[in-house]
């Protein structure tokens, strides 16, 4: 994959004298290297580099440019740019007049500044100060305790705000950051410790000097915070183990406690341990409100956990008036009115406004009920809430939504650099943005009408120029198009200087020079070039000193702790050690007795060490690493299953009778050390003691761990200088990267391989022509698709059946299994080489579950292995095959968990083991072989693809065309091609036949997705959109996924992308289409802030006309209800429980006649239409989830938002049961399965 390197901002002023630093951020596969330049000029020695991290210390004038961000893989190569600007402060000089001696006479008197002395003649004049000097007179400092992280506020005195003030540091520091002076008073946001200090509000008067008339020493305090860990309220199964953890921060030292409500004491089913409340088995009496109470010297704070297990107090929230709608286009001002509700009067009110989740725009200004908003910005869109008081003490509430729209001129194209003169063979990047958004397509061509040459690319909005040519000359066009069609352009000129540079550049040499401790080693710099000056430099740092860090006795990484492991978790870590005992990795519970996970090294010997619940178990490979050389080591754990693998070693299992235990690893992980030792377990590690050596690169399950930029803390870290052996052939660039070795190479031109070491041209844009070229040890590969053949897949191939050959790098892939996981095919071997028949797997990075049916010593054998165990299970034919011989299969494994293998006409063989545990295979069905980019799982055994033919492909019961079902392949032919001549390139070709869905002359184009692919499954039907390349898939009844392939069962949860619903039979509730009383629950995590979660209403297919409905929503991150009945609609939202914070949170919905609430987890908001008489909803139709079909249709453009993120149950609470979609989802569509239910879809209990 292309490396993609994240939009950095445009611009950063640096005040001189302080540090700084840019952070790049990149993906790609590999991993990119990344590598900061600085345009024109080379870095100060102020400057440096570390990761991806670049860092200016004591910023001065000379730093500042433009530095740009340069991304290398193996693929290609993307950059980005920054401009920094440094803001100069030089130091004050000091002038005193008169300068030369004066003598003064007893008994004179002469004023302190500036007095008339006949004696005295005036000095020359001088130039004055843009400022004048301050008073002298200085009032009284008063001290001001700001509170770490709130808002702090600085009053000038009353008399002085119509006058000019200024607020100034005493010390002449800048005001902190966040500071806002408006009025005479300065407003200091989310104030920080760096707002300690003396303030000093400074008047200037219409006449005379300016005066200082307030003085304030802010002190910033810090009073206790509570957090908890996981997040309040939760809800829980009677019998779980729970630990709720008090996260305590403000200033030591802190007291705390847990305690029951009023003080009272805790029941004796709970135990605290430290910070920590515990309940072993939680029973239904458990549930309620449980508080942690800290305090130190700057105040005290309690904050209430709940625990959710039956139904608790409910608590009224305001109600609230109205929401209307205002677009306003970006430049422009507007007024919103705050309107009270009908009938209430304007006069004795007090208005308060507001924006919902953010502070009101600092332009905007109040006036009685109006909101007056000037030259607005996208930034200043929101729903903006006013609160209007009475004075009885009754609060009434309106809201406003407000949106940014565009401006009607046309957008401005910017374009950096704007024009360029560069030397050839160089390469630059050119930025094409424009002010309409980042999401504008942009296209580059040249201005002469001509195509963008070969080394000229547009990846994006930017334009790639490689490798520059004088002929590259000339004038690039980036042109754009606003949404009506206009065509908005701009130029940029490129000029490539005459060539002058030699063809053949100095070869630069590196060598290693060994030195004992102590004495002084001699570097010698050898050239034969002359004549030649010479400048030493370090690579990515100073020429050291005297000092010597390496080998520091504490030297650890910390990062934020490793997340979503309860009941899975994988890792991998590079590492090259220079001693043979330390501890590489590190991560626990902060609890006493605490659950942990360690890699460590024990005389050579990695060991990984965990502890779930009491239950320790120490990994430890066959052989020991090798001292000095890289290697890499991965763990996998699912549920009790797990194994570890060191290389290519045998992988370690975990014991086999390990008990299932939820994990919660709340602490940080530590790399390469830790903090101490103390708090270490015994049985963690043998050697207490940190790892000596380099670490290269980190992986949490499919996160990518940037090692400097996501550190909490490094202490002791050096760079690790993995270039220093000059691994990089042909005066290759070695860069030090997070790759497996801790290096990358950047070759020269005509030079290629992992270190340059193979002279060639590498992967080029014509080598394969349609095929995919990949580099390998010996030179490019092509790897050709489907009709193509040849080593430069130059020659086209015409099929006249469906039966396929292969050789060793060959594989068809066709779509991933379905929930019959069955294969039957018949196959004719060329020889009784090992090899892959069909390969299918849980990840495509050898972790996890897998199912191959493979040819091992001329027996077919069927291999897979369930729920991570690395051991897998073994069905074995007992007929050998016959080369040139057709043989069938059928192999798989049932819905009961069997494995089972037939070949030809002997008897089923079965495999029984580990039956309720079933198979879960996620990637594409490899036939003949497997791409060579996946890491194939060790444990089956064979690494070759298979020779021969396979035809009559059955996977899932579906019979498959071996050609138009391709999803894609490799250096495939046809079955009875195999060995005959090449065809000759120069002959007229011709055209295919396509498949139904596909069109071109190479059937390359794809019309109609639904008819190429038949991507949807178990009988659901295909919906093509506009244009054939997407499509939806409407599952029949009992099944879900974007593909309609996960059959529902009683623990799968429902996942939501904001483009599908669930059609639930109205049946399910028993209550008819007029009914009295309405109740309902549901379960659900959001992951965004509007959404339309149910939907109850008209009959299906109606637009909405005036229907009584139901409607449950998220709309800016609060749960809110509306009701409409008998023409009448009001609504109400929960405002007290932010729900998109990717918890799981309980909604039941309770309707009797015109009255109705809203219970959001444990909070209730009530509600009521205005009386009509009747008594009853009439609402006929399905119940939808998610969403429902043509929102803005079915919805009177109440919603034009369906929801985005998991429903875990949907509960009849009059039945007090969970609904089974299974038995009563009428339509899904575009739903997917959530990850990791842990609740299961038991219903809440309320």
């Amino acid at each position: 994959v292309a490396p993609r390197v994240n939009p950095l901002n445009k611009n950063y002023v640096v005040v001189q004298g302080t540090d700084f630093s840019l952070s790049c951020e990149a993906t790609g596969t590999p991993f990119p290297t990344i590598k900061w330049t600085l345009s024109g000029k080379p870095f100060e020695s102020n400057v440096q580099q570390s990761g991806n991290v670049l860092r200016i210390f004591n910023a001065q004038p000379s730093n500042g440019g433009v530095y740009i961000c340069v991304a290398n893989n193996e693929e290609s190569m993307d950059r980005a740019y920054t401009v920094v600007e440094i803001d100069r402060r030089e130091k004050p000089t000091l002038e005193i007049y008169p300068n030369e001696p004066q003598t003064i006479k007893v008994g004179e008197s002469r004023g302190d500044v500036g007095g008339h002395d006949d004696d005295y003649n005036e000095p020359p004049q001088r130039p004055q100060t843009s400022r004048p000097p301050v008073d002298n007179r200085q009032p009284v400092a008063h001290t001001y305790k700001a509170i770490l992280g709130e808002q702090s506020q600085l009053m000038c005195k009353e008399q002085y705000q119509s006058a000019r003030t200024e607020w100034r540091r005493s010390d002449g520091r800048t005001l902190p950051y966040g500071s806002i002076v408006r009025g005479g008073n300065l407003t200091i946001e989310n104030t920080g410790y760096d707002a300690y200090g003396m303030y000093d509000c400074i008047t200037y008067p219409p006449s005379g000097a300016p005066v200082t008339v307030v003085r304030i020493m802010v002190e910033v305090v810090a009073p206790p915070k509570i957090t908890f860990s996981p997040p309040m309220p939760m809800t829980v199964r009677s019998g779980d183990k729970v630990d709720i953890f008090c996260n305590i921060t403000g200033d030591q030292p802190i007291q705390y406690r847990w305690h029951g409500e009023n003080g009272r004491s805790l029941p004796p089913s709970v135990q605290v341990y430290d910070n920590y409340l515990s309940f072993y088995s939680i029973a239904p009496e458990d549930a309620g409100r449980y508080y942690c109470t800290a305090s130190n010297q700057y105040g005290n704070t309690t904050k209430v956990a709940e625990v959710l297990v039956n139904r608790n107090d409910l608590r009224p929230a305001p109600p609230i008036h109205g929401q209307r709608d205002h677009q306003v286009v970006q430049g422009s001002s507007i007024r919103l009115e705050c309107k009270p509700p009908h009938g209430m009067p304007y006069v004795a009110v007090h208005y308060n406004w507001t924006r919902l989740e953010r502070p009101l725009p600092q332009g905007a200004r109040v006036h009685d009920k109006e909101l007056r908003l000037y030259n607005v910005r996208r930034e200043d869109a929101g729903t903006y809430e006013c609160s209007m008081t009475y004075p009885n003490g009754s609060i009434a509430y309106d809201s406003v939504v407000l949106t940014i729209m565009a401006p009607e001129s046309l957008p401005v194209l910017q374009l950096v650099p704007s024009r360029s003169l560069v030397r050839p063979g160089e390469s630059l990047e050119v930025d094409c943005s424009s002010s309409a958004g980042t999401n504008v397509p942009i296209r580059w061509e040249k201005a002469d009408g001509m195509n963008l040459p070969y080394n000229i690319r547009q990846e994006g909005n930017r334009l790639y120029i490689q490798n520059a040519r004088e002929d590259d000359s000339g004038t690039y066009t980036c042109v754009c198009y606003t949404e009506d069609g206009l065509r908005y352009i701009t130029d940029f000129q490129l000029e490539v200087e005459e060539n002058t540079i030699p063809d053949v550049l100095p070869r630069s040499t590196s060598r290693l020079e060994f030195a004992e401790r102590g004495t002084t080693v001699k570097l010698q710099c050898n050239t034969d070039l002359y004549p030649t000056s010479y400048h030493w430099t370090r690579v990515d740092g100073e020429i050291p000193t005297d000092r010597d860090t390496r080998g520091s006795p504490r030297s650890y990484m910390a990062f934020k702790s490793f997340d979503n492991v309860y009941s899975k978790f994988y890792f991998e870590i590079s590492f090259k050690p220079e001693k043979m005992n330390g501890l590489i990795l590190y991560n626990s519970q902060r609890r006493q007795k605490q659950d942990y996970i360690a890699l460590s090294l024990h005389n050579g010997y990695p060991q990984f060490r965990f502890n779930f619940d009491g239950q320790y178990t120490m990994l430890q490979p066959e052989k020991p690493v090798r001292m000095g050389e890289w290697h890499t080591v991965k763990v996998n754990r699912v549920r009790n299953n797990g194994f570890l693998l060191v290389d290519d070693q045998a992988p370690v299992n975990f014991p086999e009778k390990l008990k299932f235990y939820g994990l919660n690893l709340d602490d940080n992980l530590f790399i390469g050390g830790v903090a101490s030792f103390d708090q270490v377990p015994e049985l963690a590690v043998d050697a207490r003691e940190g790892f000596v050596g380099c670490i290269s690169r980190l992986k949490l399950n499919d996160r990518e761990v940037q090692l400097y930029e996501d550190a909490l803390e490094t202490v002791g870290i050096t760079t690790c200088e993995p270039c220093a052996d000059d691994p990089c052939s042909n005066a290759g660039t070695c860069l030090e990267a997070q790759t497996a070795q801790g290096y990358s190479c950047l070759c020269r031109e005509g030079f290629t391989g992992k270190n340059c070491q193979r002279e060639g041209e590498g992967c080029g844009v014509d080598t394969c022509g349609v095929g995919r070229c990949e580099e390998t040890e010996t030179g490019p590969e092509c790897y050709c698709p489907v009709h193509k053949t040849g080593e430069r897949c130059q020659y086209t191939e015409h099929y006249t059946d469906a039966t396929l050959a292969f050789k060793d790098g060959s594989y068809a892939a066709y779509d991933k299994f379905q929930s019959k996981r069955s294969i039957r095919f018949r196959f004719k071997p060329d020889s009784t080489e090992n090899g892959i028949l069909f390969y299918a797997a849980e990840h495509e990075q050898a972790y996890g579950d897998f199912m191959a049916v493979i040819l091992n010593n001329g027996f077919v054998e069927l291999r897979y292995s369930v729920a991570g165990k690395m051991r897998p299970m073994i069905v074995r034919s007992i007929v050998p095959v016959e080369v040139g011989q057709w043989h069938m299969v059928s192999a798989g494994r049932s819905k009961a968990g069997i494995g089972y293998l037939q070949v030809d006409d002997e008897a089923v063989i079965n495999e029984m083991n580990n039956r309720n545990i079933p198979i879960l295979l996620k990637t594409k069905v490899y036939a003949g072989g497997y791409d060579k980019r996946l890491l194939l799982n060790q444990e089956i055994g064979v690494r070759r693809g298979f020779e021969g033919c396979i035809a009559e492909l059955e996977i899932s019961g579906n019979k498959l065309n071996m050609i138009e079902d391709i999803r894609d392949s490799a250096n495939v032919y046809h079955c009875g091609h195999a060995g005959a001549p090449q065809p000759d390139p120069n002959e007229d070709e011709q055209a295919v036949t396509c498949r139904p869905g596909r069109d071109g002359y190479d059937c390359d184009i794809v019309t109609d997705i639904c008819l190429d692919q038949r991507p949807c499954e178990n009988g659901a039907q295909c919906h093509p959109h506009p244009g054939g390349q997407n499509y939806t898939c409407t599952c029949q009844p009992g099944y879900l996924g974007l593909r309609c392939e996960t059959q529902y069962n009683t623990i799968v949860a429902s996942r939501f992308h904001g483009n599908g619903f669930i059609e639930i039979n109205p049946e399910a509730f028993q209550q008819g289409g007029n009914q009295e009383t309405t109740e309902l629950a549901i379960m659900f995590s959001a992951y965004e802030l509007n959404g339309l979660l149910i939907w109850y209403g008209q009959r299906n297919g109606e637009e909405f006309l005036g229907h009584d409905y139901i409607a449950l929503a998220v709309q800016n991150g609060f749960v809110e209800l509306t009701i409409r009945m008998d023409g009448q609609e009001s609504y109400v939202r929960n405002s007290d429980v932010f729900v998109v914070d990717n918890e799981r949170h309980v909604a039941l919905i309770r309707r009797e006649r015109n009255q109705f609430h809203l219970q959001v987890d444990s909070l209730t908001v009530h509600g009521e239409t205005r009386p009509t008489g009747k008594q009853t909803i009439d609402i006929p139709g399905s119940i939808y989830v998610g969403g429902v079909p043509d929102i803005d249709r079915v919805t009177g453009n109440r919603y034009n938002e369906s929801f985005n993120g998991c429903v875990f149950s949907v509960e009849n609470i009059a039945q007090s049961k969970s609904i089974e979609l299974r038995d009563y989802a009428i339509r899904t569509v575009n739903v997917d399965v959530c990850d990791e239910p842990n609740l299961g879809t038991e219903p809440p209990v309320v």
